[in-house]
């Protein structure tokens, strides 16, 4: 993702008069996606494998399923949260305090830079193990700031004793 693309992401989010967890998590998928795209291109054009075959595809294997459960985890927390708070049935501290999200208030995306990585093993590519630690720089730089700035003005107090307890990554 060039930096223009970035910006041009950033300046949509600051002109939208309402920005969201939502539309942030979904513009920082994208990065994701993009990370992984461009990974792959610049591994047709210059491969450079890095790991014995085929002991990289096992130890891929295993990285891509932490991570698969990490995001599955985390999206059926906050699925479940969902449903119940439209109901009335549960505040957001009972979200935030069990689950994934009392180890890792971003679990989804440290699920998504594990699955990443774990594709650059089985891949056997440095490229895509690269895009998700920049990813992840990106994702931590411009996207979990300001989702923590809109929970902050969102839960106030709670949300502050609940940073302090849990740890943004891991």
């Amino acid at each position: 993702m060039r930096c223009w693309q970035i910006r041009n992401i950033l300046m949509h989010m600051e002109t939208r008069t309402e920005n969201t967890i939502s539309n942030l998590s979904s513009y920082s998928t994208l990065v994701f996606g993009t990370a992984l795209i461009v990974a792959v291109v610049l591994d047709i054009i210059m491969p450079f494998k890095f790991l014995a075959e085929p002991w990289n595809r096992y130890l891929g294997v295993f990285v891509v399923l932490i991570g698969t459960v990490i995001v599955f985890w985390a999206e059926n927390v906050g699925r479940k949260y969902s449903i119940r708070r439209k109901r009335g049935e549960v505040t957001h501290v009972e979200h935030i305090s069990k689950g994934v999200y009392s180890f890792s208030r971003n679990p989804k995306y440290v699920g998504l830079g594990i699955l990443l990585i774990g594709l650059g093993i089985i891949l056997n590519t440095i490229f895509v193990i690269a895009g998700a630690i920049v990813s992840i720089v990106i994702i931590h730089f411009f996207f979990v700031s300001k989702e923590e700035e809109l929970l902050a003005n969102r839960h106030g107090a709670i949300y502050h004793e609940y940073k302090s307890k849990v740890k943004r990554w891991f």
